[in-house]
């Protein structure tokens, strides 16, 4: 097994950076400007699509009104969709990199060529978190209902779930019926416990699948496959790139006081605090403010920093040296 110096590989992913440093400074502009483009002028779009579909009352616009809800539906799965397959495209020009060659603006569209196996992958992902959250639900349920909590909140239900009255024609829990405070009441432990349930299960799975993104670009192998061989690959490192991660500390750091610029309307709407400012000039602002900032970021050290976790997918899946084409 081969063990990773994070001294080390930080260092030789700079020096790897630097010998590309125009190309790089090239690939992250087009990069990171392709996806603040889309995102804005989608959102923009969309402000300009709810505009219309305003206009379109009554039975005469149901027809535009449906063709301008399917447009907002479209453009909605094209920013879900987009960004994992532009991201494998990076990856792909860093392995490049690393391996010696020039990264170039063609590597981009490389997770697209690649569709059918990432798009595996994150079906299968999605399964896999929907199948762990629904037994880790169904699991502190179990143990709810074993705590004092838990059989107060049962012998208070009993009585109520007989009412016929209970619920509503459509399913739905009569709120007149239902306490809110002891519906809360259950609420919020469950969801504790939930989430202490899912916390270390969903860390052990983020690093026992840190290599799929690398394979499938890599190797002709389905997106499912992909997942088995990364938790093989793992074994044994994943506390090593976990120190790697903390190698990097300040730059994930930055990436979520950036993440929380991006999203400052809504936190200071959470907060209660009223700003001066048009609310439209607020969102897009911030999401303006948000892309600058992190194209900032990328242009200083995103190459550097994935050349770093490329290295490590090196040492990881090569243990020993190959040629590698």
């Amino acid at each position: 097994m081969a063990i990773l110096n994070t001294r080390e590989l930080k260092a030789r992913g700079a020096a790897v950076a630097g010998q590309f440093r125009r190309e790089t400074v090239r690939l992250v502009a087009v990069y990171c400007g392709v996806i603040a483009l889309l995102s804005l002028g989608s959102n923009g779009l969309n402000l300009y699509l709810d505009s219309q579909i305003g206009n379109t009352g009554g039975l005469g616009g149901l027809g535009l009104r449906s063709v301008l809800q399917t447009i907002q539906q479209a453009l909605t799965y094209v920013n879900m969709f987009f960004g994992p397959f532009w991201s494998a495209g990076f990856l792909l020009a860093m392995l490049g990199m690393v391996r010696g060659g020039e990264p170039r603006l063609d590597h981009l569209t490389g997770g697209f060529r690649r569709f059918g196996r990432i798009l595996g992958g994150l079906a299968f992902e999605f399964l896999v978190v929907i199948a762990l959250s629904m037994a880790a639900i169904n699991l502190a349920s179990i143990v709810f209902a074993l705590t004092p909590r838990g059989q107060e909140f049962a012998a208070m239900m009993e009585p109520l779930m007989a009412d016929p009255n209970f619920l509503t024609p459509e399913g739905i829990i009569n709120p007149e019926l239902m306490p809110m405070e002891a519906l809360f009441g259950a609420v919020l432990p469950m969801l504790a416990i939930t989430l202490v349930i899912l916390a270390p299960v969903f860390i052990w799975l983020a690093y026992g699948f840190r290599m799929v993104t690398y394979l499938l670009v890599e190797r002709p192998i389905s997106g499912v496959r992909a997942h088995f061989e990364s938790l093989r690959l793992m074994r044994g490192h994943k506390w090593q790139l976990l120190k790697l991660d903390l190698r990097f500390w300040w730059y994930h750091l930055l990436g979520a006081v950036i993440a929380a610029v991006g999203y400052l309307d809504v936190i200071l709407g959470m907060l209660g605090i009223q700003v001066g400012v048009d609310p439209m000039v607020m969102f897009f602002g911030t999401l303006g403010a948000y892309y600058v900032l992190t194209m900032a970021l990328c242009l200083w050290k995103k190459c550097e920093v994935d050349a770093a976790y490329v290295l490590a997918f090196e040492q990881i899946a090569y243990p020993e040296p190959v040629e590698v084409e």
